[in-house]
Protein backbone atom coordinates (compact mmCIF):
# COMPACT_ATOMS: atom_id res chain seq x y z
CA UNK A 1 0.00 0.00 0.00
CA UNK A 2 1.39 3.10 -0.83
CA UNK A 3 0.95 6.03 1.25
CA UNK A 4 1.15 9.95 0.92
CA UNK A 5 1.01 12.00 3.82
CA UNK A 6 -0.12 15.95 3.53
CA UNK A 7 0.08 17.80 6.85
CA UNK A 8 -2.19 20.41 8.37
CA UNK A 9 -3.39 21.77 11.52
CA UNK A 10 -7.27 21.73 11.86
CA UNK A 11 -10.61 20.65 13.84
CA UNK A 12 -11.45 17.76 14.32
CA UNK A 13 -15.22 17.65 14.49
CA UNK A 14 -18.28 16.63 12.81
CA UNK A 15 -22.38 16.08 12.20
CA UNK A 16 -23.33 17.06 15.03
CA UNK A 17 -20.88 15.56 17.09
CA UNK A 18 -18.05 17.95 18.80
CA UNK A 19 -14.88 15.63 18.38
CA UNK A 20 -11.92 16.31 19.98
CA UNK A 21 -8.40 14.51 20.97
CA UNK A 22 -6.97 14.56 24.40
CA UNK A 23 -3.63 14.03 23.21
CA UNK A 24 -2.18 17.38 22.80
CA UNK A 25 1.31 16.31 21.12
CA UNK A 26 -0.86 15.16 18.02
CA UNK A 27 -0.15 16.69 14.82
CA UNK A 28 -2.99 16.87 12.33
CA UNK A 29 -2.96 14.67 9.48
CA UNK A 30 -4.57 14.48 6.10
CA UNK A 31 -3.84 10.97 4.70
CA UNK A 32 -3.76 9.54 0.76
CA UNK A 33 -4.09 5.75 0.90
CA UNK A 34 -4.04 4.11 -2.40
CA UNK A 35 -5.44 0.58 -1.76
CA UNK A 36 -5.78 -1.92 -3.96
CA UNK A 37 -8.63 -4.07 -2.78
CA UNK A 38 -11.64 -4.46 -4.35
CA UNK A 39 -13.85 -0.97 -4.24
CA UNK A 40 -17.16 -1.26 -2.25
CA UNK A 41 -18.10 2.38 -3.71
CA UNK A 42 -21.14 1.00 -5.39
CA UNK A 43 -22.09 -0.25 -1.59
CA UNK A 44 -25.71 0.98 -0.13
CA UNK A 45 -23.68 1.97 2.89
CA UNK A 46 -21.51 3.87 1.23
CA UNK A 47 -23.52 5.50 -1.57
CA UNK A 48 -22.52 8.14 -4.06
CA UNK A 49 -23.39 11.47 -3.92
CA UNK A 50 -26.29 12.82 -5.41
CA UNK A 51 -28.34 15.46 -5.90
CA UNK A 52 -31.94 14.11 -6.04
CA UNK A 53 -34.36 15.03 -3.45
CA UNK A 54 -34.00 13.19 -0.05
CA UNK A 55 -37.63 12.57 1.65
CA UNK A 56 -38.00 13.51 5.65
CA UNK A 57 -40.70 13.07 8.04
CA UNK A 58 -39.86 16.13 10.17
CA UNK A 59 -39.99 19.93 9.69
CA UNK A 60 -38.79 22.17 7.04
CA UNK A 61 -35.58 22.61 9.21
CA UNK A 62 -35.11 18.73 8.92
CA UNK A 63 -35.31 18.88 5.03
CA UNK A 64 -33.46 21.62 4.41
CA UNK A 65 -30.46 19.77 6.46
CA UNK A 66 -30.83 17.10 4.14
CA UNK A 67 -31.27 18.23 1.00
CA UNK A 68 -27.93 20.08 0.85
CA UNK A 69 -26.98 19.03 -2.18
CA UNK A 70 -30.46 19.22 -3.91
CA UNK A 71 -30.57 23.14 -3.25
CA UNK A 72 -26.91 23.94 -4.19
CA UNK A 73 -27.69 21.91 -7.53
CA UNK A 74 -30.94 24.67 -7.72
CA UNK A 75 -29.05 27.81 -6.63
CA UNK A 76 -26.75 27.22 -9.41
CA UNK A 77 -29.24 28.75 -12.17
CA UNK A 78 -30.20 31.70 -9.66
CA UNK A 79 -29.27 35.13 -11.44
CA UNK A 80 -28.92 37.96 -9.41
CA UNK A 81 -27.86 41.60 -10.41
CA UNK A 82 -25.59 42.71 -7.08
CA UNK A 83 -21.64 43.16 -7.39
CA UNK A 84 -21.53 41.00 -4.03
CA UNK A 85 -23.07 38.14 -5.28
CA UNK A 86 -20.26 37.25 -7.80
CA UNK A 87 -17.22 37.66 -4.85
CA UNK A 88 -16.43 33.90 -4.80
CA UNK A 89 -14.13 32.29 -2.41
CA UNK A 90 -13.97 29.49 0.60
CA UNK A 91 -17.57 28.32 1.65
CA UNK A 92 -18.89 25.88 4.22
CA UNK A 93 -21.78 24.89 2.54
CA UNK A 94 -24.09 23.65 5.08
CA UNK A 95 -22.87 26.14 7.75
CA UNK A 96 -26.36 25.83 9.92
CA UNK A 97 -26.43 26.32 13.63
CA UNK A 98 -26.42 23.04 14.34
CA UNK A 99 -23.14 22.57 13.13
CA UNK A 100 -21.69 24.95 15.48
CA UNK A 101 -20.66 23.71 18.89
CA UNK A 102 -17.85 24.60 21.65
CA UNK A 103 -14.26 22.59 21.46
CA UNK A 104 -11.28 22.69 23.58
CA UNK A 105 -8.51 25.17 22.63
CA UNK A 106 -4.40 24.56 23.34
CA UNK A 107 -4.59 26.80 26.15
CA UNK A 108 -7.47 25.14 27.80
CA UNK A 109 -9.90 27.56 26.69
CA UNK A 110 -13.16 26.44 25.25
CA UNK A 111 -14.05 28.20 22.09
CA UNK A 112 -17.17 28.17 19.59
CA UNK A 113 -16.08 26.20 16.63
CA UNK A 114 -17.53 24.80 12.96
CA UNK A 115 -18.30 21.40 13.91
CA UNK A 116 -18.80 19.74 10.33
CA UNK A 117 -16.52 19.88 7.24
CA UNK A 118 -18.90 17.99 4.72
CA UNK A 119 -20.10 19.99 2.43
CA UNK A 120 -16.83 22.89 2.02
CA UNK A 121 -16.09 24.49 -1.03
CA UNK A 122 -14.12 26.99 -3.37
CA UNK A 123 -14.68 29.39 -5.83
CA UNK A 124 -18.79 29.76 -4.60
CA UNK A 125 -20.01 33.27 -4.23
CA UNK A 126 -19.85 34.37 -0.37
CA UNK A 127 -23.22 35.50 -0.30
CA UNK A 128 -24.89 32.67 -1.66
CA UNK A 129 -22.99 30.79 1.17
CA UNK A 130 -23.84 33.59 3.92
CA UNK A 131 -28.03 33.19 2.75
CA UNK A 132 -28.08 29.62 2.59
CA UNK A 133 -26.68 29.59 6.31
CA UNK A 134 -28.98 31.99 7.57
CA UNK A 135 -32.27 30.54 5.74
CA UNK A 136 -32.01 27.54 8.25
CA UNK A 137 -32.94 30.19 11.03
CA UNK A 138 -35.83 31.39 9.16
CA UNK A 139 -37.30 27.76 9.40
CA UNK A 140 -37.32 27.35 12.74
CA UNK A 141 -39.39 27.79 15.89
CA UNK A 142 -37.41 30.52 16.37
CA UNK A 143 -37.52 32.43 12.81
CA UNK A 144 -36.15 35.72 12.96
CA UNK A 145 -36.41 38.35 10.18
CA UNK A 146 -34.38 38.57 7.01
CA UNK A 147 -33.68 41.74 7.69
CA UNK A 148 -32.59 41.03 11.57
CA UNK A 149 -30.13 38.12 9.68
CA UNK A 150 -28.51 40.38 7.61
CA UNK A 151 -27.76 43.63 10.00
CA UNK A 152 -26.00 40.41 11.90
CA UNK A 153 -24.36 39.46 9.25
CA UNK A 154 -22.93 42.91 8.33
CA UNK A 155 -21.73 43.26 11.91
CA UNK A 156 -19.54 40.27 11.39
CA UNK A 157 -18.24 41.47 8.23
CA UNK A 158 -17.98 44.82 9.85
CA UNK A 159 -15.90 42.97 12.53
CA UNK A 160 -18.20 44.91 15.06
CA UNK A 161 -17.96 43.47 18.66
CA UNK A 162 -21.00 42.08 19.84
CA UNK A 163 -21.97 40.59 23.27
CA UNK A 164 -22.14 36.80 24.13
CA UNK A 165 -25.69 35.58 24.48
CA UNK A 166 -26.27 34.94 28.68
CA UNK A 167 -26.95 31.24 27.70
CA UNK A 168 -23.99 30.90 25.95
CA UNK A 169 -21.32 32.18 28.63
CA UNK A 170 -21.56 29.11 30.89
CA UNK A 171 -20.05 27.35 27.66
CA UNK A 172 -17.11 29.66 27.01
CA UNK A 173 -16.42 29.12 31.33
CA UNK A 174 -16.01 25.55 30.34
CA UNK A 175 -12.73 24.43 31.63
CA UNK A 176 -10.46 21.52 30.15
CA UNK A 177 -12.18 19.03 33.35
CA UNK A 178 -15.35 19.80 31.63
CA UNK A 179 -14.53 18.60 29.05
CA UNK A 180 -12.48 15.36 30.21
CA UNK A 181 -15.58 14.41 32.15
CA UNK A 182 -18.13 15.54 29.32
CA UNK A 183 -16.26 12.55 27.38
CA UNK A 184 -16.07 9.89 30.65
CA UNK A 185 -19.58 10.07 30.77
CA UNK A 186 -20.37 10.15 26.97
CA UNK A 187 -18.01 7.01 26.72
CA UNK A 188 -20.10 5.45 29.77
CA UNK A 189 -23.39 5.10 27.68
CA UNK A 190 -21.86 3.52 24.62
CA UNK A 191 -19.33 1.38 26.15
CA UNK A 192 -18.94 -1.05 28.93
CA UNK A 193 -16.27 -0.82 31.40
CA UNK A 194 -14.02 -3.46 29.70
CA UNK A 195 -14.60 -1.77 26.77
CA UNK A 196 -16.72 -3.79 24.38
CA UNK A 197 -19.49 -1.32 23.12
CA UNK A 198 -22.75 -1.57 24.69
CA UNK A 199 -26.06 -1.46 23.34
CA UNK A 200 -26.30 2.33 24.29
CA UNK A 201 -24.23 2.80 21.05
CA UNK A 202 -26.75 1.67 18.56
CA UNK A 203 -24.12 0.07 16.64
CA UNK A 204 -24.58 -3.06 14.73
CA UNK A 205 -21.98 -5.37 16.60
CA UNK A 206 -19.80 -8.31 15.44
CA UNK A 207 -20.42 -11.39 16.28
CA UNK A 208 -18.56 -13.70 18.80
CA UNK A 209 -16.47 -15.23 15.88
CA UNK A 210 -15.36 -11.60 15.05
CA UNK A 211 -17.61 -11.45 12.07
CA UNK A 212 -20.39 -8.88 10.96
CA UNK A 213 -23.42 -10.77 10.21
CA UNK A 214 -24.68 -8.70 7.60
CA UNK A 215 -22.98 -9.99 4.70
CA UNK A 216 -22.24 -6.76 2.80
CA UNK A 217 -21.07 -4.78 6.24
CA UNK A 218 -18.39 -7.82 6.80
CA UNK A 219 -17.22 -7.12 2.59
CA UNK A 220 -16.84 -3.62 3.50
CA UNK A 221 -15.06 -4.24 7.23
CA UNK A 222 -12.64 -6.67 5.35
CA UNK A 223 -11.64 -4.53 2.72
CA UNK A 224 -11.13 -1.29 4.85
CA UNK A 225 -9.94 -2.75 7.90
CA UNK A 226 -5.85 -2.89 7.61
CA UNK A 227 -6.29 0.71 5.87
CA UNK A 228 -8.26 2.04 9.29
CA UNK A 229 -6.34 -0.21 11.79
CA UNK A 230 -3.21 1.74 9.96
CA UNK A 231 -4.61 4.97 10.75
CA UNK A 232 -5.00 4.42 14.30
CA UNK A 233 -1.74 3.08 14.75
CA UNK A 234 -0.43 6.46 13.33
CA UNK A 235 -2.49 8.61 15.00
CA UNK A 236 -2.47 6.91 18.63
CA UNK A 237 0.84 5.26 18.61
CA UNK A 238 1.84 1.67 17.83
CA UNK A 239 0.65 0.30 21.54
CA UNK A 240 -2.66 0.74 21.15
CA UNK A 241 -5.43 -1.93 21.80
CA UNK A 242 -7.82 -2.39 19.06
CA UNK A 243 -10.98 -3.40 21.98
CA UNK A 244 -14.26 -3.54 19.67
CA UNK A 245 -15.68 -2.77 16.42
CA UNK A 246 -19.18 -1.80 15.41
CA UNK A 247 -20.91 -0.22 12.23
CA UNK A 248 -23.68 2.16 11.86
CA UNK A 249 -25.66 4.33 9.47
CA UNK A 250 -26.47 8.07 9.89
CA UNK A 251 -30.40 8.25 9.33
CA UNK A 252 -30.99 11.55 9.84
CA UNK A 253 -29.63 15.54 8.27
CA UNK A 254 -27.17 15.90 4.96
CA UNK A 255 -25.30 12.49 6.00
CA UNK A 256 -28.03 9.96 5.93
CA UNK A 257 -27.71 6.88 4.59
CA UNK A 258 -23.55 7.23 4.79
CA UNK A 259 -21.81 4.25 7.05
CA UNK A 260 -19.31 4.44 9.47
CA UNK A 261 -17.18 2.33 11.39
CA UNK A 262 -16.81 2.70 15.12
CA UNK A 263 -13.23 1.33 16.70
CA UNK A 264 -13.22 1.02 20.48
CA UNK A 265 -9.58 1.68 21.50
CA UNK A 266 -7.53 2.03 24.42
CA UNK A 267 -4.64 4.49 23.73
CA UNK A 268 -1.67 6.22 25.56
CA UNK A 269 -4.33 8.96 27.26
CA UNK A 270 -7.30 5.86 27.94
CA UNK A 271 -10.23 4.92 26.41
CA UNK A 272 -10.63 6.51 22.93
CA UNK A 273 -13.47 6.52 20.72
CA UNK A 274 -12.71 6.40 16.71
CA UNK A 275 -14.76 6.91 13.99
CA UNK A 276 -14.22 6.46 10.36
CA UNK A 277 -17.12 8.25 8.23
CA UNK A 278 -17.99 8.05 4.81
CA UNK A 279 -17.60 11.09 3.04
CA UNK A 280 -19.24 11.12 -0.69
CA UNK A 281 -17.96 14.22 -1.53
CA UNK A 282 -18.79 17.99 -0.77
CA UNK A 283 -22.86 19.49 -1.48
CA UNK A 284 -20.70 22.62 -3.53
CA UNK A 285 -19.78 19.98 -6.22
CA UNK A 286 -23.02 20.67 -7.90
CA UNK A 287 -22.85 24.10 -7.87
CA UNK A 288 -19.08 24.56 -9.23
CA UNK A 289 -18.10 21.14 -10.79
CA UNK A 290 -14.62 22.48 -10.93
CA UNK A 291 -13.45 23.31 -7.41
CA UNK A 292 -10.57 21.89 -5.42
CA UNK A 293 -12.09 20.21 -2.41
CA UNK A 294 -8.33 19.97 -0.69
CA UNK A 295 -7.37 23.80 -1.88
CA UNK A 296 -11.21 24.72 0.18
CA UNK A 297 -10.32 22.59 3.02
CA UNK A 298 -6.61 24.81 3.48
CA UNK A 299 -8.23 27.55 3.32
CA UNK A 300 -11.50 26.71 5.97
CA UNK A 301 -9.17 25.66 8.39
CA UNK A 302 -6.65 28.48 8.37
CA UNK A 303 -9.44 30.94 8.41
CA UNK A 304 -10.83 29.48 11.77
CA UNK A 305 -7.41 28.94 13.06
CA UNK A 306 -7.60 25.36 14.30
CA UNK A 307 -4.21 25.12 14.63
CA UNK A 308 -5.11 26.64 18.05
CA UNK A 309 -7.18 23.80 18.79
CA UNK A 310 -6.22 20.63 20.96
CA UNK A 311 -7.66 18.25 18.44
CA UNK A 312 -6.54 16.55 14.82
CA UNK A 313 -8.68 14.90 11.86
CA UNK A 314 -7.56 12.76 8.95
CA UNK A 315 -9.46 12.12 6.13
CA UNK A 316 -8.54 8.81 4.86
CA UNK A 317 -9.32 8.03 0.80
CA UNK A 318 -9.14 4.61 -0.53
CA UNK A 319 -10.16 3.02 -3.60
CA UNK A 320 -13.32 1.35 -1.83
CA UNK A 321 -14.55 5.43 -0.44
CA UNK A 322 -13.38 8.49 1.33
CA UNK A 323 -13.73 8.60 5.07
CA UNK A 324 -13.06 11.48 7.65
CA UNK A 325 -11.34 9.89 11.03
CA UNK A 326 -12.27 11.68 13.97
CA UNK A 327 -12.58 10.85 17.82
CA UNK A 328 -16.31 10.29 19.02
CA UNK A 329 -17.07 13.23 21.83
CA UNK A 330 -20.52 14.58 23.16
CA UNK A 331 -22.62 17.49 21.40
CA UNK A 332 -22.39 20.09 24.29
CA UNK A 333 -24.58 23.00 23.24
CA UNK A 334 -27.76 22.50 21.00
CA UNK A 335 -30.52 24.59 20.21
CA UNK A 336 -32.50 21.82 19.75
CA UNK A 337 -32.85 21.32 23.51
CA UNK A 338 -31.33 18.49 23.59
CA UNK A 339 -28.23 16.76 25.28
CA UNK A 340 -28.15 19.08 28.30
CA UNK A 341 -24.57 18.34 29.25
CA UNK A 342 -23.31 20.10 32.63
CA UNK A 343 -26.91 21.14 33.47
CA UNK A 344 -26.72 23.87 30.92
CA UNK A 345 -28.85 23.32 28.07
CA UNK A 346 -32.02 23.90 30.12
CA UNK A 347 -34.97 24.15 27.96
CA UNK A 348 -34.39 28.27 26.19
CA UNK A 349 -37.04 30.32 25.63
CA UNK A 350 -37.67 31.62 22.13
CA UNK A 351 -36.21 34.92 22.17
CA UNK A 352 -33.06 33.25 23.84
CA UNK A 353 -32.78 30.98 20.70
CA UNK A 354 -33.28 34.17 18.43
CA UNK A 355 -30.71 36.45 20.65
CA UNK A 356 -28.43 33.14 20.10
CA UNK A 357 -28.81 32.29 16.37
CA UNK A 358 -28.03 36.25 15.38
CA UNK A 359 -24.62 35.95 17.50
CA UNK A 360 -24.11 32.67 15.16
CA UNK A 361 -24.40 35.08 12.19
CA UNK A 362 -22.56 37.74 13.09
CA UNK A 363 -19.71 34.94 13.73
CA UNK A 364 -20.55 33.61 10.15
CA UNK A 365 -20.17 36.75 9.07
CA UNK A 366 -16.53 37.53 11.07
CA UNK A 367 -15.38 34.34 9.56
CA UNK A 368 -16.22 35.14 6.12
CA UNK A 369 -14.47 38.81 6.89
CA UNK A 370 -11.12 36.99 7.45
CA UNK A 371 -11.20 34.86 4.37
CA UNK A 372 -8.86 35.63 1.61
CA UNK A 373 -12.03 37.33 -0.03
CA UNK A 374 -13.65 39.27 2.88
CA UNK A 375 -12.47 42.50 2.82
CA UNK A 376 -13.55 42.55 -1.21
CA UNK A 377 -16.91 41.45 -0.36
CA UNK A 378 -17.41 43.88 2.45
CA UNK A 379 -16.51 46.52 0.02
CA UNK A 380 -18.71 45.03 -2.52
CA UNK A 381 -21.85 45.33 -0.17
CA UNK A 382 -20.87 48.46 0.84
CA UNK A 383 -21.02 50.15 -2.44
CA UNK A 384 -24.99 49.32 -2.31
CA UNK A 385 -26.16 47.47 0.86
CA UNK A 386 -29.66 47.55 -0.60
CA UNK A 387 -29.03 45.83 -3.42
CA UNK A 388 -26.88 42.98 -1.79
CA UNK A 389 -29.28 42.51 0.87
CA UNK A 390 -32.26 42.15 -1.78
CA UNK A 391 -30.13 39.60 -3.08
CA UNK A 392 -28.99 38.00 0.11
CA UNK A 393 -33.39 37.68 0.70
CA UNK A 394 -33.97 36.67 -2.95
CA UNK A 395 -31.92 33.14 -1.56
CA UNK A 396 -33.07 33.03 1.05
CA UNK A 397 -36.81 33.01 -0.68
CA UNK A 398 -35.39 30.75 -3.84
CA UNK A 399 -34.43 27.88 -1.02
CA UNK A 400 -37.54 28.48 1.04
CA UNK A 401 -39.36 27.73 -2.13
CA UNK A 402 -37.40 25.21 -3.23
CA UNK A 403 -37.85 23.25 0.27
CA UNK A 404 -42.16 23.94 0.08
CA UNK A 405 -42.12 22.17 -3.45
CA UNK A 406 -40.47 19.43 -2.54
CA UNK A 407 -41.21 18.33 0.93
Amino acid sequence: MRLKIVHFFLLLFFMGVAPFSEASGNKCLYFFIQNSERSASSSIYLPELKSTWRKTDGSDFAAYRSNSPFIWNELKNLQLTSEASRILGSALGDGHDLNFDFVLRKDGKSELQLTDYDDIGENIPLLFDAAKRATGNTLTNYSVSHRQLWEAYIKGLQNVSVPIPTKLQPYFDLKRNDFENAKLEYFSKIISPDGKFSSGSDLTLRSQNGQFQDQEIQKIYLQLNSAFEGELHKQFGSQIEIIDVGFKVKKSGGSQGSGRFWYSIHGPTGPEIVEFKHHPGSSLIFYNPNMNFLKAFDQVQKSFHTDQIENFLSYVNTDSGHFWMRVRRPVLFSLEDVTATFDLNEKMTTSEKEEISLYLMTNYGRWQATSAQGQLLLQSVSKNPEIAYRDFENIILRIQKIIHDHK
